[in-house]
């Protein structure tokens, strides 16, 4: 199984053609397991700064989510509501900036 949007790839760059969804096809849904993957790095976030900027209210936290994640507010909010579990267990855990840092390389971990 091929990477999604080889199609839209092909036709955007190697064709001269408009992509089309074709009559009844659908968009298939986002992946679970990505989505959850996605959450916890926004939780660990949520956490870590919390943690490691206790002046910071949380408004100014979900603010820099929102700039970090290109999600909105809601989106923030709702990721944080819905897993208070996720949220327990991190919270549970050591916060190692050099283990999270090699986990999310791309993000910043002081």
């Amino acid at each position: 199984m091929g990477i999604r949007g080889g199609g839209v790839f092909k036709t955007l760059f190697e064709e001269d053609e408009v992509l089309e969804l074709a009559e009844g096809e659908k968009k298939q849904g986002r992946d679970a397991e990505l989505l959850a993957g996605r959450n916890e790095l926004i939780l660990r976030r949520f956490v870590y700064i919390g943690t490691n900027r206790p002046d910071m209210k949380y408004e100014f936290v979900v603010k820099e989510l929102v700039r970090t994640f290109y999600l909105s507010d809601y989106t923030i909010g709702k990721i944080i509501e819905e897993n208070r579990d996720v949220l327990q267990r991190i919270r549970k855990e050591p916060l190692d900036a050099k283990a999270l840092r090699e986990k999310y390389q791309d993000y910043v971990w002081r």
